[in-house]
């Protein structure tokens, strides 16, 4: 049983209690220093007092603190450092209580109260150690509908700078090592930069004097004019290359290193490595976001400002703990002014055996973002995974007007099966009912769908970032949803709403959905044509007849003929796995798919099933064709321009539109497809009649003749929406919202 075991200590303004088999520990002189904190040697601060936490037994109990830090001590921090784990905890972060209380696990800590020079050193050492765990942790009412828990939202003070930059006049922009770098193996890279940062980091600062008092806080300055993004700044090319080991084992910390130099960057041998070269604003700085998958990262934030340097490599370090065994995959996105990225890198590893990939070193013409996607409303979701948990990192921006937050253990699987069960349940009701009338069954369709959009807005989306989506509701055709990689969850089903009123209190618009904006999808590093040609000769479709007689699916040869009739494609024969592999080994203008798809859990994979396949027994060889094997004979592009399109796919198929993402290269069809270099990918999330199906190919090819993809999967969606058909929002489309696909 645990008991609390002393009174609190307090020094200062700082109490510290526990609730466990502990001591609270305040030694008369402590030995602990900045440099041995790993605080940045830039950052003014004093250690006020250490508080050491002194187990009394070993029963491995966990043992609770209590941290007590008063909300206007605004330049206080307590950096917590346990076993498993160092973290900082501002005060303006206490609840209303002026309390952090968490557990330290089964090993001993130490909590050590630090004044800063001010706010922004405050946020500077927070951003240097990150937060605890659920840092920023919000609970959202809006109305007694919606009185169930939600992901953990982190979000900083308006008032606070997202980042504190380091001044521009030292000889090198460099972080040094973050702490605990020599404690767990990770390395400095070796290789040969061309320019490289000085291996020795500048002697630190004599001791500064003391702080005066804090003063009231103030919002942050606003850039100077020479800062604000104008649009005809002068631009320069830059190179910026990313590499950290390619292997790793369960709980071993590693060093990601992301360069940006004006000259060429050599890589280290035998790391996993990417690198581009972009065209950037000389005097404005750019962001460094990472997304991880089979890694969390060990301290500090996943998003940092830098700058291009005059003479020398600027460089942002990341240290990242290896978490789930398997494949590992980190994403670097470089953005500057805007949320479209001027680069994607993409590093694959391998954690527990085995050896990662390195990724393709050879650069790319410098390039700025297509100024027709600068236009659009842009939702961005930069998902990181680790331990079966979600961070998504979400950022909206329309026109002027950007928001961006954080949603940090999301349990998305969750997520994605209750949202999945309803659109069953709605099916099921549905299907049970067709002989009711047909406005009756529309309405308990768009009231359902909206009920599970909302809820979907809600788990996904932080509130600033639902505030203005509701805010710009009007411009919010043609959105493009960017991801990193995230295949799963149906944005097209998200229902804007104003979020501080209950949903059920506002009048249902059938616009509210994503997916009836025109809303489509762009995963990062895949093409993004404008203009997808199709010539017949080059224009395949496979619309299975399945001997099997349970499989019978009475409108694919509908289906066949009308795509013979619009692009004059030929079948695959003879309709196998090899007849498929050899179709995508020598490429295509179109490939169309119109039959069953099935999804595997375990091993995780998708299969499009063949004429030949049948349920009972064991299905004859190449009656069916995988995900898996798509991998093997499309290779990976890393890079893919508008001019390295492979066409167009369109699998119109039950449940091959999504895939688990919860670890790398599980993207089933669409990631495949699209990392080889499809231009435009048109899939189905869930199950679908195969009537509606049929009519939903119909519609959208016939309205491709004159209009474009965006305008063309509305058209399809509002048809089959008139006939309380759920076929309106199940298909996701991979494409430039602007394409036009021509038949030549």
């Amino acid at each position: 049983m645990r008991v609390p075991t002393e009174s609190p200590q307090q020094v200062g303004a700082v109490t510290i209690a526990i609730d466990g088999p502990a001591l609270v520990h305040v030694p008369t002189s402590h030995a602990w220093t900045l440099l041995q904190l790993g605080l940045p040697w830039l950052v003014d601060a004093t250690v006020l007092v250490t508080f050491e936490v002194v187990r009394t037994d070993r029963s491995g109990d966990a043992v609770t603190l209590v941290i007590d830090t008063p909300r206007e001590a605004t330049r206080l921090l307590a950096v917590v450092r346990t076993t498993a784990m160092t973290f900082a905890i501002p005060a303006w972060a206490t609840d209303a209580g002026g309390q952090w209380v968490f557990e330290t696990g089964e090993g001993a800590a130490s909590v050590h109260v630090l004044e800063l020079r001010d706010e922004a050193a405050v946020t500077t050492g927070l951003d240097w150690f990150g937060g605890p765990p659920g840092f920023g942790a919000a609970v959202e009412t809006q109305g007694a509908e919606e009185a169930e828990h939600f992901p953990v939202e982190a979000e900083f003070p308006e008032h606070l700078p997202v980042e504190a930059e380091f001044p521009e006049h030292l000889p090198v922009e460099h972080f040094p090592d973050e702490p605990g770098d020599a404690d767990v193996g990770a390395r400095q890279p070796s290789g040969s930069r061309v320019p490289l940062p000085d291996a020795a980091a500048p002697a630190p600062p004599p001791p500064a004097p003391s702080p005066p008092p804090a003063p009231a806080p103030t919002p942050a300055p606003a850039p100077e004019a020479s800062e604000q993004p104008t649009g005809d700044e002068e631009k320069t090319t830059a190179h910026i290359a990313a590499e950290m080991p390619r292997t790793a084992l369960v709980g071993d910390v590693v060093t990601l290193d992301v360069l940006l130099s004006r000259s060429e960057i050599v890589t280290t041998p035998g790391f996993a490595a990417d690198r581009r070269i972009i065209a950037v604003a000389e005097r404005l700085p750019l962001t460094v976001s990472i997304s991880v998958r089979g890694y969390r990262l060990a301290s500090g934030r996943a998003t940092r400002t830098v700058r291009l340097l005059a003479t020398r490599a600027a460089r942002r370090r990341f240290r990242l703990e290896a978490t789930d065994d398997g494949p590992g995959e980190v994403s670097i996105v470089v953005r500057q002014r805007s949320e479209t990225p001027l680069a994607t890198l993409r590093l694959t590893t391998r954690i527990g055996g085995g050896t990662g990939g390195e990724r393709a070193t050879a650069t790319t013409d410098a390039r700025d973002p297509e100024s027709d996607v600068l236009v659009l409303p842009v939702l961005r979701i930069d998902e990181s995974t680790s331990r079966g948990r979600s961070t998504l990192d979400v950022a909206v921006q329309i026109g002027d007007d950007q928001e961006r937050a954080v949603v940090r253990g999301l349990d998305k699987a969750a997520v994605i099966a209750s949202t999945y069960a309803r659109i069953d349940a709605l099916r099921t009701r549905l299907e049970e009912d067709r002989s009711g009338d047909v406005p009756t069954r529309v309405d308990v369709a768009l009231h359902e769908l909206r009920a599970i959009g909302v809820e979907l807005s809600r788990q996904l989306l932080p509130l600033r970032v639902r505030r203005l989506l509701w805010t710009h509701r009007d411009r919010l055709d043609s959105l493009v949803v960017q991801t990193t990689g995230e295949f799963d969850v149906p944005w097209e089903l998200v229902y804007v709403s104003d979020p501080d009123r209950s949903a059920n209190a506002q009048p249902l618009s059938i616009d509210g959905f994503l997916g009836m904006r025109g809303a489509t999808r762009w995963v990062y590093n895949t093409a993004l044509p404008t203009r997808i040609e199709i010539a017949g000769t080059r224009a395949k479709y496979l619309c299975p007849s399945y001997r099997d007689s349970g499989l019978s699916l009475t409108f694919s040869a509908t289906e066949a003929t009308l795509v013979r009739r619009v692009f004059r494609a030929k079948a695959v024969r003879p309709g196998d796995a090899t007849a498929m592999s050899k179709v995508i080994s020598e490429g295509f203008d179109l490939l169309h798919f119109g039959g069953h798809g099935v999804w595997i859990a375990d091993p995780p994979d998708q299969r499009l099933l063949f004429a030949n396949y049948r349920r009972s027994g064991t299905p004859p060889q190449g009656s069916s064709y995988s995900a898996s094997e798509l991998r093997e004979i499309l290779p990976d592009l890393q890079m893919v321009g508008a001019a390295d399109s492979r066409g167009m796919v369109f699998l119109n198929a039950c449940d091959v539109g999504r895939m688990d993402t919860s670890a790398p290269g599980l993207g089933g069809f669409p990631e495949a497809f699209l990392r080889g270099g499809v231009g435009l990918l048109i899939g189905c999330s869930w199950a679908i009649d195969d009537e509606a199906a049929s009519q939903f190919v119909r519609d959208f090819y016939d309205a491709l003749s004159f209009t474009d993809v965006a305008g063309a999967v509305v058209l399809a969606r509002r048809k089959a929406l008139a006939n309380a058909d759920l076929t309106a929002l199940a298909y996701v489309a991979y494409a430039h919202p602007r394409a036009h696909v021509v038949p030549v």
